[in-house]
């Protein structure tokens, strides 16, 4: 039975790569027929062990309301255009990007909502090299050994479409290494990271890749490292400094590491009516958004602005008029 616990609590689950790239994977693979097969085999299952109790519950909804909540919200996601991806075997991570949405959130829609997926395709080369490659080894090679499809195609006689072909079956994301900008937002990294103060190997395990990798993409953001459990030395020392000269409204923001890019980009949305129309417009997340205002209230201890409503867009309170009236003085008077 399903606990909800974090995968950190199921050494076993984190022990075996193929059980672990299965899981996240499946909701892509799960049709409504055996969707109904689990719920019936749950629900026996529950009636043979004499568990009066339904098979899923959650709170109500309301309560809810009123609060801002990281991520993506699964409830904005266009399932006919969702299942239309998923019917054209794209990765989910390529769905949830196309969605404007997070793999989190698309695994979740699925698992309420599945797509009619037919039966992998296969050829006699696939299911040649299907039966000299099982996945095991498979994830050994591209996972753990690094190697490349084209290599694991010569060793195997194969082509590399066949190859890219099987690991798609086996739930395996390969890499693509032109579309290596793409793959990691930078305010998402930054927001995480740096603001969020989680670890690169969460992140890593989080987007399905290995702590290097991420690493690799701070240094490619330009995104400072930090030393385990501790902030960034020059980062701490810029924020010092900002805090020091800054208006007394602005401070517990630019005390802060990113206070003033929150700060920056707390202005830039308010050109739009709603946080959805600014992160479209600026090719961000609308949670990455949602996440970098909440926080400048948080610091800050006021409320900036009233999210948008059916027909009403988003307006400042009286608050996030005195903040942006200062950090506007500010900015010029830098």
């Amino acid at each position: 039975m399903l606990t909800g616990n974090p995968i950190r609590e199921a050494p076993g689950y984190l022990d075996n790569p193929i059980f672990a790239a299965a899981v996240p994977a499946y909701p892509a693979r799960l049709t409504p027929v055996a969707a109904e097969a689990l719920q019936t085999a749950a629900q026996e299952f529950l009636h043979r062990a004499g568990i009066a109790e339904p098979l899923t519950w959650q709170p109500p909804l309301r309560l809810l309301d009123g609060l801002v909540l990281p991520g993506a919200d699964p409830d904005t996601i266009n399932i006919a255009a969702l299942h239309q991806l998923i019917e054209h075997r794209e990765p989910l991570s390529t769905v949830a990007r196309q969605l404007n949405s997070t793999p989190e959130a698309v695994r979740h829609v699925l698992t309420l909502h599945p797509a009619n997926v037919g039966p992998p395709s296969t050829t006699p080369a696939l299911s040649a090299l299907a039966a000299t490659l099982p996945p095991e080894k498979f994830t050994a090679l591209y996972r753990q050994k690094r190697t490349t499809l084209r290599d694991i195609a010569v060793r195997y006689h194969a082509d590399r479409k066949t190859v890219a072909a099987l690991a798609h079956q086996y739930g395996i994301d390969t890499r693509h290494k032109s579309r290596l900008h793409d793959e990691i937002d930078r305010d998402w990294l930054y927001t995480e990271y740096v603001v969020h103060r989680r670890t690169l190997p969460d992140l890593a395990a989080e987007k399905g890749m290995t702590a290097p990798n991420m690493s690799r993409w701070a240094q490619r953001h330009g995104i400072p490292r930090r030393p385990p459990g501790l902030p960034s030395t020059a980062a701490n020392l810029n924020a010092t400094e900002e805090t020091e000269r800054a208006p007394a409204l602005l401070r517990p923001a630019l005390n802060r590491i990113g206070g003033a890019a929150r700060l920056n980009r707390f202005e830039t949305v308010l050109r739009y009516p709603t946080l959805t129309a600014a992160a479209a417009d600026l090719g961000l997340r609308q949670a990455v958004l949602s996440s970098q205002i909440a926080r400048l209230e948080d610091d800050l201890g006021v409320a900036l602005v009233q999210r948008a409503q059916r027909g009403r867009p988003m307006t400042l309170t009286k608050q996030g008029a005195r903040v942006l009236r200062a950090w506007k003085a500010w900015k010029r008077s830098s």
